[in-house]
């Protein structure tokens, strides 16, 4: 029997940026993006903000680097799989999380957690050994007016007297997407770990859906 225990609720939400520019040629795209265009929010169960995951530009050969609430980050691509480090340790690998619907996130440890999609949505999937579980699903919804989590915009006067190597090509809206982590029992990693893994791992994936098609 699953060992249900306390669930422990983390959300990653990237509240949707629209671009500046009406020009095709000058629109957002998170290729060219500035990291200030590429930060996430992480809450806790109460949607309290806890930290922040803010990216670098993406390389396919030189991985991207980026700054996390656990430290210094980087992803890398070895042999088309992903390797997530933080600072200078490798913290775990996923293997092939776009085939059949299946996917592993291995640890530098050599523990495996076997993920397998539990419906139709792209990224909602799940792990489960019978001594614990996580669930990770994909939401969208709107932040009403005036909720803090809301930073204040730059017009776009204020963004045209910016050099044009500072200006940012996008601006948030009050519409965002989020990735729910929800674990409960005993799990063969510490939650931390986890967290972080899949933290990163929905920002690349959120980052790659928003470059050009």
């Amino acid at each position: 029997m699953e060992m249900v225990g306390v669930r422990r609720v983390y959300i990653l939400r990237r509240l949707k940026r629209v671009s500046i520019s009406r020009w095709a040629w000058n629109a957002y795209n998170s290729v060219k993006a500035r990291p200030e265009e590429l930060r996430f929010d992480l809450l806790d169960e109460k949607e309290k903000i806890i930290g922040e995951l803010t990216y670098g530009r993406t390389s396919l050969i030189k991985g991207v680097s980026l700054t996390t609430p656990w430290g210094p980050a980087k992803v890398e691509w070895p042999k088309l799989n992903m390797k997530i480090s933080i600072g200078d340790k490798e913290l775990a690998r996923i293997d092939m999380p776009w085939l059949g619907g299946k996917w592993d996130l291995i640890f530098h440890e050599g523990v495996a957690m076997h993920f397998r999609n539990v419906n139709r949505r792209k990224w909602d999937t799940g792990f489960s050994d019978g001594k614990g579980s996580v669930d990770f699903a994909e939401e969208e919804g709107t932040l009403p007016p005036g909720h803090p989590e809301l930073k204040i915009q730059m017009t776009k006067e204020e963004i045209n007297r910016l050099p044009k190597t500072d200006r940012p090509r996008s601006i948030e809206t009050r519409n965002y997407i989020q990735y729910r982590i929800v674990m409960s029992g005993n799990l063969p990693v510490k939650d931390e770990d986890i967290v972080a893994s899949l933290a990163i791992f929905a920002g690349i994936m959120r980052i790659a859906d928003e470059g050009p098609s």
